[in-house]
């Protein structure tokens, strides 16, 4: 039994007011399952085995599923202090957090789950919504981490911290709190209530200033810390030149153009990710590396293919990794296969091999990147099972089955 199907727009019977509708079938396609869904899909994984399917939406909801569709994970991203810190580090406001959520992915035991945030990943229980670790992708080559004066949102200053210690205020504190505050003590010492004090007028009009101060200020930004502003920094060209010193000598000088950029831009964005059946994480970077991680957040491994990783396979004995132009096909530290493809949209891996889809082509191998057999279609593909009576491929329009093809199944 696997998670054949998927979260559609299209509106079917039964199901006009759901926002997407996941539909589940078995091998022979056969449909097992179907639920209409509150939620749209932005990200999804489904895991090795079919027996479990994660979605992100775009208001940043992550919601898991099993092959019988009872919902077993329902939690909010943005509630994750991991996020929260993520969000600030990269300024990430929260109509972005979709567009800085690459990938989602989920273990084949439905136990654990896989989210990743610009260029940090983070593994959560799935009955706990805990981070049993997390891990962040090294910056790209050639880049050097510099720490700039402290940005504009520092601690509180002293300013501040006199009118707050006037008004009798501690932070946390709100507009509304700071108000009620200033109009008590504007009744208390106000000099026509205490005629007979001469520094009522100057505490008075300190008063008035302290709130001022406040009222102007963004209290929420005032943790009582200073924060780093980071960037990053690539030197361009070094050359030493000598420079007349005005006595008839010369001082030799050494000339640096460098670049500097955001930590955004320098950050190795993760692009694909996937949990493998042993529990390992792969984590693919927008710089062409692949980082293997234990079960415990350790890194175990790094590939390094020079180009943007798209989909991440784990079977086992063979891990495949599909760029745009290129499928790897590793056995440990081993390339067993290197299979040009250009416009292949997904890697199917099943038992007896693994097969490529491209819009109008399917085309199989055996596990060790042999070409078996292809199939092309006028119109789009819309399906392709491997059924115990041959292949079966659906467009749109038609349906075909093909017999004497190898099953992908064992």
């Amino acid at each position: 039994m696997g998670l054949a199907g998927g979260a559609t727009k299209r509106k079917r019977e039964g199901f006009e007011y759901a926002a997407s509708v996941l539909r589940v079938t078995d091998r022979e396609g056969q449909v097992i399952a179907e639920r209409g869904l509150a939620h749209d899909v932005y990200r999804s994984d489904v895991n090795a085995d079919g027996t479990g399917i994660l979605f992100l939406s775009r208001e940043g909801m992550l919601h898991g599923y099993t092959e019988a569709l009872a919902p077993f994970i329902e939690e909010s991203l943005a509630d994750l202090p991991e996020y929260r810190a993520q969000a600030d580090r990269f300024s990430i406001g929260p109509h972005e957090l979709k567009s800085h959520t690459r990938t989602v992915a989920i273990s084949s035991d439905r136990s654990r789950y896989l989210v990743t945030v610009v260029d940090e990943a983070w593994c959560l229980g799935a009955a706990t919504g805990q981070v049993v670790w997390a891990f962040r992708m090294p910056s790209k080559e050639g880049w050097t981490r510099v720490v700039a004066d402290r940005s504009e949102r520092t601690g509180t200053s002293a300013e501040v911290k006199a009118a707050l210690q006037l008004m009798q205020l501690e932070l946390p504190v709100t507009p509304d709190e700071i108000t009620k505050q200033y109009r008590a003590l504007a009744m208390r010492w106000h000099p026509d209530r205490n005629p007979g004090d001469p520094s009522a007028t100057a505490r008075f009009q300190e008063l008035g200033a302290a709130m001022e101060l406040l009222t102007g200020s963004d209290l929420s930004r005032l943790s009582g810390r200073e924060v780093e502003r980071v960037s990053y920094e690539q030197v361009l060209f070094t050359s030493g030149v000598s420079v007349p010193d005005g006595r008839g000598g010369a001082v030799d000088m050494e000339l640096t153009i460098s670049m500097g950029v955001s930590e955004s831009f320098a950050s190795d964005w993760i692009y694909a990710a996937n949990l493998g059946k042993d529990g390992r994480a792969f984590l693919a970077g927008y710089s062409g590396k692949v980082v293997v991680v234990s079960p415990q957040g350790t890194p175990e491994r790094v590939y390094d293919i020079g180009s943007v990783p798209r989909h991440i396979s784990d079977a086992g004995e063979h891990l495949h990794i599909l760029t745009d132009t290129r499928l790897y096909v590793l056995a440990g530290d081993r390339l067993e296969a290197l299979v040009d493809v250009y416009g292949a949209s997904d890697v199917v891996v099943g038992d007896r091999g693994f097969a490529l889809l491209e819009p109008n082509a399917v085309t199989w191998y055996t596990p060790e990147g042999r070409r078996v057999g292809s199939v092309e279609t006028k119109d789009p593909l819309r399906r392709v099972l491997s059924t115990s009576s041959g292949l079966v491929v659906e467009t749109r329009q038609h349906r075909a089955r093909i017999t004497g093809t190898p099953s992908w199944w064992a």
